[in-house]
């Protein structure tokens, strides 16, 4: 058998000529024409815009009036009124807390407290519910494991809720993440998992991701805000009083691509 033998000493020399001389004319090209970087150094093409002038408040409130959707309503629920559903309870619906999310997400107070003040000056009773999982956390820590072993070994009844409400509105504010999806919590037969749509009726508004029905399929009655300003709750306190109709029209499928979040 023949053997070969490459001497790579032999052609060291040359080749560091060669990748010198690349390595000169790419020094000189770059001083001469400059560096284009690619997207991946310069984060994308940025465009700036200048607006010089004043959004006037009627633009605001009608841009909050006619985006305001109503995508689903297989119940006969609106208008809401104080004679009809004199008691509110109204539900903080979460997704993911903390991380980047909570950075760049909804700021300001909870959307169930501006709704609440909304609502009582109409005359509603509203109340607000409180997660028992967010009253654990208010313990000391020696108490904690107990009282978390409480929240989740017992199961309230319906009548909890049958007996003391007229009307349910859960509000979803789940901020930006890895996902942006509804979080469920493990406890049992509490309101913050919308179980009870047959016996208490209910009404599920999402004010940030528009594609919350994945996640509540069941519900007869969603509304997609968009956002949380004092101005789209506005809108939406007066077009379930019946005062103003829902004109907006879904820009993205809120169904999903399912079946079971159209019925």
């Amino acid at each position: 058998m023949r053997e070969f033998k490459i001497d790579f000493n032999k052609a060291l020399k040359p080749t560091l000529i060669i990748y010198l001389a690349i390595f000169v004319v790419g020094i000189v090209m770059s001083f001469v024409w400059g560096v284009d970087l690619d997207i991946n150094f310069s984060g994308g093409t940025k465009i700036s815009y200048a607006y010089t002038g004043e959004i006037a408040d009627k633009d605001i409130k009608e841009v909050a009036d006619k985006a305001m959707t109503l995508v689903k309503n297989t119940q006969d629920i609106f208008p809401i009124s104080p004679e009809k559903y004199k008691r509110v309870l109204l539900v903080d619906v979460k997704g993911t807390e903390g991380g980047f999310g909570a950075l760049i997400g909804a700021q300001g107070p909870k959307p169930s407290q501006v709704v609440k003040e909304m609502l009582e000056k109409e005359g509603f009773e509203v109340s607000i519910w409180e997660s028992p999982m967010d009253k654990v956390m208010q313990l000391p820590v020696e108490e904690r494991r107990a009282a978390i072993g409480s929240v989740y070994a017992a199961k309230r009844p319906i009548t909890e809720l049958t007996d003391n409400y007229d009307l349910i509105i859960n509000l979803a504010i789940v901020n930006p993440n890895t996902d942006q999806r509804i979080q469920w919590p493990a406890s049992k037969g509490t309101p913050d998992i919308p179980f009870y749509i047959n016996e208490v009726p209910t009404i599920f508004i999402s004010v940030q991701c528009p594609f919350h029905l994945a996640d509540v399929p069941q519900v007869k009655t969603y509304i997609n805000a968009y956002d949380n300003k004092d101005v789209t709750f506005d809108a939406l306190v007066e077009k379930m009083l019946g005062r103003s109709e829902f004109k907006g029209v879904s820009p993205v499928d809120a169904f999903c691509g399912l079946i079971d979040t159209q019925y």
